[in-house]
């Protein structure tokens, strides 16, 4: 008897660990079904895509961190909307006033040089000369007044960098200089900065920029950043990202600027595209090599595990109707055409499992066997039958009305007179004429008859 125990009590412990291990093993499967979350080791990041704006990341978004060097963005971006990228400067002594241990593109005093190269000094080798640069011209440009001293134009350019990081929708940042060069009340968050890059990325020279490997230009320069090669200044860019050569090249990288400074640790705010899919990430505060490794898990996880989908576009069809009551020469069907248009970024997963529905206008459908309903006509061309709802797992994403797309006409010629809008007004009002006209038509002829009983009394 206690062997036959003992063998029940070994068959029970082992399908007991074997339901565990297979329950275990298929949450793992399913887990593994998509990329998982990426962990990141910086203090703060975000991953956004571009033209919406949403959020498929974030740690610590909100957190107040400093962004060193890509502080440069927002200088960038002011520049391209303030002046021509041809307009030429020239190169001042704010240039002098810099720390001797920040990055520079090797300008010097007296030099004239384009906007558009300067946005390079200032991108690729995240040069702080250029920045200071482009502050003071700036500054005086918009203040329209070319005698500002340098400490005066850079403090009214740090108010347009935080008047444009307001309009960005950077609410918890605070800018002190154009550069990034540390100082205790120039702040962001990882929020903020991918706000700001959202708008910088959506002019063009700033996405060529900042995806260029390196730039060569004519110049006497050979120090610093800037390498003198065959009598040409070489400024390369510090984003390994896109940089062919690196081990931490990601292919899909598009841009955009790196940033360090001791109380900031190492920054990143790098984008990517493919598949239609546009993205941009912010890690704040990493390591070294976290800043590369750290961007590009959240860049593969956002290509990996999102799509770009257009669910409604104002004035594409979305359904086709049947028509109840069709004149004989109609074809029995009418295109309902989406009101608005939706684009949105989805897990690629979430997708298959969106939802349409359709709520009908009652006044103008009818149910024919079942479910199935036709249309009841008169209608007219762009009036509204109804609506269409996408939902998620019962969370409405978006509603749109439907509107026909065509003139419908019934069979009977009194509805089309009484139902449809596009005539009922005028057959009202054609209608109202006609009467009026006829009243007036029988008063006239009462009053002549009148005139004509008159008249004849005289002459009796």
């Amino acid at each position: 008897m206690k062997k036959i125990m003992s063998v029940l009590i070994t068959i029970w412990i082992l399908t007991l660990f074997f339901f565990m291990f297979t329950d275990f093993a298929s949450k793992k499967a399913e887990a593994g079904s998509t990329s998982d979350v990426p962990s990141v080791q910086a203090k703060g990041a975000i991953l956004i895509e571009q033209q919406t704006g949403k959020i498929l990341y974030a740690k610590n978004k909100q957190q107040r961190l400093y962004p060193a060097s890509t502080t440069k963005i927002l200088t960038a971006l002011i520049a391209l909307e303030n002046s021509r990228p041809d307009e030429v400067v020239t190169v001042g002594e704010e240039i002098n006033i810099l720390s001797s241990d920040g990055s520079k593109a090797q300008l010097h005093v007296g030099e004239e040089i384009a906007i558009e190269d300067l946005l390079r000094g200032l991108m690729l080798p995240s040069g702080n000369d250029a920045a200071n640069v482009i502050a003071v011209n700036i500054a005086r440009k918009v203040s329209k007044n070319n005698s500002l001293g340098v400490e005066e134009a850079l403090g009214y350019f740090a108010d347009l960098m935080n008047q444009r990081a307001r309009k960005a929708g950077a609410k918890n940042s605070h800018f002190i200089n154009p550069h990034g060069f540390h100082d205790g009340n120039h702040y962001t968050t990882a929020y903020d900065l991918a706000r700001i890059a959202k708008d910088a990325m959506k002019n063009s020279l700033f996405r060529k920029i900042v995806k260029t490997e390196n730039y060569k230009m004519d110049s006497w320069s050979s120090a610093g950043n800037s390498v003198r090669e065959n009598g040409y200044r070489v400024w390369e860019n510090t984003n390994e990202l896109i940089n062919k050569d690196s081990s931490s090249y990601f292919p899909y990288a598009t841009g955009i600027k790196t940033g360090h400074t001791t109380p900031a640790g190492h920054c990143l705010v790098s984008s990517a595209s493919a598949n239609g899919l546009d993205l941009i990430a912010v890690v704040l505060n990493t390591t070294p090599a976290c800043q590369w490794s750290d961007s590009t898990s959240l860049l593969k996880y956002g290509l990996e595990n999102f799509q770009h989908m257009q669910l409604l576009k104002a004035g594409q069809e979305v359904t086709t109707i049947k028509i109840l009551n069709p004149s004989g020469d109609d074809s029995g069907k009418l295109k309902a055409l989406a009101a608005k248009n939706f684009t949105d970024i989805f897990r690629a997963n979430d997708i298959p499992e969106i939802e349409k529905n359709f709520i009908w206008d009652k006044n103008l459908f009818k149910k024919v066997q079942g479910e199935e309903v036709q249309l009841l006509a008169p209608l007219a061309k762009g009036q509204e039958i109804g609506k269409v709802v996408y939902a998620l797992r019962g969370k409405t994403l978006v509603e749109s009305a439907l509107v026909a797309d065509r003139n419908v006409t019934s069979n009977n010629l009194l509805k089309n007179i009484i139902g449809n809008r596009s005539f009922s007004l005028f057959y009202w009002v054609a209608g109202l004429v006609a009467v009026d006209l006829l009243v007036r038509k029988f008063k006239f002829k009462k009053y002549k008859r009148k005139l004509r009983k008159k008249w004849r009394r005289k002459r009796l």
